[in-house]
């Protein structure tokens, strides 16, 4: 059943690229922005996320019909089992938006590092959209909707079938997977150190809404900085000379305060976990064994990520 398990998940990772192929290739994307009259940053986010859902829908029902794991449990209950939108205490929570506010420098740091070498191909498009809509349309958009659909599909559905085998190898490949998935170098390098730190968390919470707390609070902060320049984040993390020397000494010692405040939260949310299933934890350690599907499919873009870094 694990082997089954992961067969469908990796197929589900790879037709969601094939998906995306073929609606680029009919033009769906551009059909639908000329029919609304726009094609920024909004559009495009609320576009991609929408995309991402439907395979994720359709390998849902299909998951329920072949392989009958979660017979005893309803349709609606072998959802939030399969994608781990499961209750989480309070105390979890509280201890996610902490280490969510705690691994912002660290974030800003790997972002402005990466910028030395790469180009940022969502500043701009950012404060577009910012100069178009009011806050909470945005904050929707980029801090709440876009993390439930990638918290779903990367920590729920990803994570929860790989970390039977593994959990910090589920974690290193769903993250891999989460960054290859932004399709740029820049994304690419933050999206993977996050979504390593998300999955660790949802792991602990035992539930994506720790995952999607630290999510929230990360691309929130980005939002509410953009609309108020005087964000006391903007006062602490924005790097207004890309060198090496100033990042560094802005963002260093930040980042290994906030990290150390990560952890922490994890080590308080991990004890908590033991204690309340007396020290049960099924999981085996296992080595992990991508499928050929699931590699083909995070081949497709890598090379599409290269591609796209070149064209520029």
């Amino acid at each position: 059943m694990k082997d089954r398990e992961e067969a469908y998940a990796g197929s589900l990772f790879t037709y969601t690229i094939l998906f995306l192929v073929f609606t680029a290739m009919i033009g769906l994307q551009k059909t639908i922005s000329k029919l609304i009259g726009t094609d920024d940053y909004l559009f495009k986010v609320i576009y991609s996320q929408v995309i991402f859902l439907i395979p994720i829908v359709i390998y849902l029902y299909l998951v329920r019909k072949k392989l009958h794991a979660y017979d005893s449990l309803s349709a609606f209950g072998e959802v939030i089992e399969r994608t781990r939108l499961k209750k989480t205490g309070a105390f979890n929570i509280i201890l996610s938006f902490i280490a969510g506010i705690g691994f912002l420098p660290f974030l800003y740091l790997v972002n402005d590092l990466s910028l030395l070498s790469v180009k940022d191909v969502t500043s701009e498009q950012v404060a577009d959209a910012s100069s178009k809509y009011p806050m909470f349309v945005l904050f929707f958009a980029v801090a709440l909707f876009a993390p439930l659909v990638e918290e779903i599909s990367y920590r729920g559905i990803y994570f929860g079938v790989y970390k039977k085998r593994s959990k910090m190898g589920a974690a290193l490949l769903t993250a891999v997977m989460f960054g290859l998935m932004h399709s740029n170098l820049n994304q690419f390098a933050y999206a993977v150190t996050a979504g390593f730190v998300f999955a660790m968390f949802s792991y602990a919470g035992n539930s994506i809404i720790c995952s999607l707390i630290m999510h929230v609070t990360v691309n929130g902060s980005s939002v509410i900085s953009t609309y108020y320049p005087s964000f006391f984040i903007n006062k602490l993390l924005m790097v207004e000379k890309m060198k090496l020397g100033t990042i560094l000494s802005k963002l260093l010692l930040l980042s290994v305060v906030g990290l150390f405040i990560t952890a922490l939260c994890f080590w308080l949310m991990r004890k908590n976990k033991i204690q309340e299933t007396n020290n049960s934890d099924t999981n085996q350690n296992e080595k992990m064994k991508p499928e050929p599907m699931l590699i083909f499919g995070m081949v497709i873009m890598l090379v599409n990520m290269i591609a796209n870094e070149f064209a520029k």
